[in-house]
């Protein structure tokens, strides 16, 4: 992965912290965006929290919202891995982007996780 990936974490209230680090893109593919990205569990016990949560993301461009399933995101073994190992990309129904492209993130889905 490359320096322009975005790294972000998922974290839980109560104690728990932080439980899901990642790094993302967007890359144009064949006249549209592909979301690429990897992941990284920091606690075996929420992987059905989490992915619930990467099942409902959404990626948001300016004032587009597109639901992109994003389990498909490479699993990694360490959180150094998320800088050495390759992402896997999906294609996406955004368009190219155009300019500066406004602002784009990802929103995961809720989730509620009790020990």
């Amino acid at each position: 992965m490359t320096a322009e990936f975005i790294d972000g974490e998922v974290n839980f209230t109560g104690g728990v912290g932080r439980v899901y680090q990642y790094r993302w893109y967007l890359v144009p593919v064949e006249g549209r965006m592909a979301l690429c990205g990897s992941g990284y569990l920091r606690d075996s016990r929420l992987r059905g929290t989490i992915n619930d949560m990467l099942r409902d993301t959404v990626l948001v461009m300016s004032n587009q919202r597109v639901e992109v399933d994003a389990r498909f995101f490479t699993r990694v073994r360490s959180a150094r891995r998320l800088s050495q190992d390759n992402a896997t990309c999906r294609p996406t129904n955004l368009p190219l982007l155009t300019g500066g492209g406004g602002t784009v993130y990802l929103e995961f889905g809720d989730a509620v996780w009790r020990n």
